[in-house]
């Protein structure tokens, strides 16, 4: 299976595993060594029943169909360090493709994932499975406008969302590892041109709100902390971790966005 998919589980995952013979005794009262295991006993069904949920409808007639969101909209990033000294931010586009596994699918097959698997997945929310982890999420397209421009590109692989509201007008806590490139030109830091390259952990929050079945917005913020690089360093460079060296370098890029998205159902034969 392909790596990136978003997933939005329970608040709250069902209790030990039958056969934990630890089951019955008060959380508290249980060894320390059972509750990692019954832990990642509960991760391992969580999981075993996502690809159940993923290849249980093409199991019939090679036939699948799912809801697919396409979703663009404008973005602005801002933060601390060398990249916005004396720049307001940096102007983006931010991108959505991905087939989703709602509540409607997983009822419509539940009856075809394994009996040991219904409970993890009747309690799953949504799936949101991308075909491609080289699909970009977004791009930085900011002219030097300030002293300061850049354009890059950020893939962010795989990623969990945690429902907050899940009714009506939704809200989730999402986080997403990334990858980000950008080149960026300036007149203000030390070094006139850098290739910044980057892996990174994402934390942001979204509200999602409905207009019709078919038609949504977006709003989201997000905190992006990337290991730091300095301007003009080269991509291999080793960075130093005291306030000195984060003040020089490129560590935390936050950004608000803006996205619409159309939903429509797509049927493929696998």
């Amino acid at each position: 299976m392909p790596w990136p998919l978003s997933v939005t589980p329970p608040l709250h995952l069902p209790g030990s595993p039958p056969g934990d013979r630890h089951a019955d005794r008060p959380r508290a009262a249980r060894p320390r060594a059972a509750r990692p295991r019954a832990a990642r006993l509960r991760t391992v069904r969580l999981f075993a029943a996502l690809v159940a949920l993923l290849t249980a409808e093409a199991a019939r007639a090679g036939d699948i169909t799912l809801p697919v969101e396409i979703g663009i909209g404008p973005s602005f990033s801002m933060g601390p360090g060398p990249l916005f000294q004396g720049v307001p931010g940096h102007f983006g586009l931010e991108f959505d493709l991905a087939a989703i596994i709602d509540q409607e699918t997983i009822r419509r097959n539940l009856h075809r994932v394994p009996a040991k698997y219904r409970g993890a997945a009747s309690k799953m929310k949504e799936v949101r499975y991308r075909p491609s982890m080289f699909i970009p999420d977004s791009l930085w397209i900011s002219p030097n406008l300030y002293g300061t421009g850049m354009v890059g590109v950020t893939f962010r692989p795989v990623g969990i969302a945690i429902p907050l509201v899940d009714s009506g007008v939704k809200a989730r806590l999402q986080a997403d590892a990334l990858l980000s490139y950008a080149f960026i030109w300036s007149d203000r830091m030390v070094a006139s041109t850098t290739h910044f390259l980057r892996p990174g952990l994402g934390l942001g929050a979204q509200l999602e709100l409905p207009v019709t079945d078919s038609l949504a917005f977006y709003v989201g913020a997000d905190a992006d902390f990337y290991l730091p690089q300095e301007p003009g360093r080269g991509i291999l460079h080793v960075p130093t971790f005291d306030q000195a060296g984060l003040g020089r370098s490129i560590w935390l890029i936050g950004k608000v966005w803006l996205q619409v998205a159309w939903r429509f159902p797509y049927t493929t034969q696998i």
